[in-house]
């Protein structure tokens, strides 16, 4: 029983004092500046556009000249740099263009080699020893007061996800990165980071 209670106790010490969050959002901000200055230097194009006064003029000075469209992501450049770079990281990137196209999602794309089977019959039916039990036992009750700790720290300055568009609307019209944190869909905190890539 001592030492259980040395070991909460020393726990208790850790979740206090624990730093990976703020590490965490250091390390999704460095990743996002990555992302934003990577899109921005590689993966904004210019099309040529076709003049169609110009399809039957043999010769003509204004025909000569090729209009550009405006600057435009590349949504090729784009997947490619997003699934090669961020694919298998702990933080969802998702790229939208101007028009709110979805571009790329970490979250819908998979690795078709983390493919798993599994034997059913396999599993050995042992029981659990009471060491396992305890062992078991403690991990889940650290983890929920861990995560029951990180929630009461920010709940003050969480809101409800609401719908991808509108934060991304945000992003497009001020030009800014946004930081917020918002309760995701199982009820957890979660770091919004959202960057404008800018043409």
């Amino acid at each position: 029983m001592i030492g259980f209670l040395a070991l909460f106790i020393f726990n208790f010490y850790l979740i206090k004092n624990d730093k990976n969050i703020i590490i965490d959002y250091d390390n999704a901000y460095l990743k996002i500046n990555k992302i934003t200055s990577f899109l921005e230097k590689n993966s904004i194009l210019r099309v040529p556009l076709f003049n169609e006064n110009c399809e039957n003029i043999i010769k003509n000075q204004e025909c000569e000249n090729i209009i550009l469209s405006n600057p435009e992501l590349e949504p090729t450049s784009t997947q490619q740099f997003v699934v090669q770079n961020f694919l298998n990281e702990n933080i969802d990137v998702k790229v939208y263009n101007d028009n709110w196209i979805k571009f790329a999602d970490t979250t819908d794309m998979y690795i078709t080699s983390e493919v798993a089977e599994i034997d059913l019959s396999s599993i050995s039916k042992e029981s659990i020893n009471l060491f396992e039990r305890y062992r078991s036992f403690y991990l889940d009750f650290f983890d929920q007061y861990r995560s029951n700790f990180v929630q009461s720290k920010f709940i003050a300055n969480t809101e409800r996800l609401g719908s991808e568009v509108n934060i991304v609307s945000e992003t497009i019209k001020n030009k800014k990165i946004i930081s917020k944190k918002f309760y995701n869909e199982e009820n957890e905190i979660a770091q919004l980071l959202s960057s404008p890539i800018v043409n």
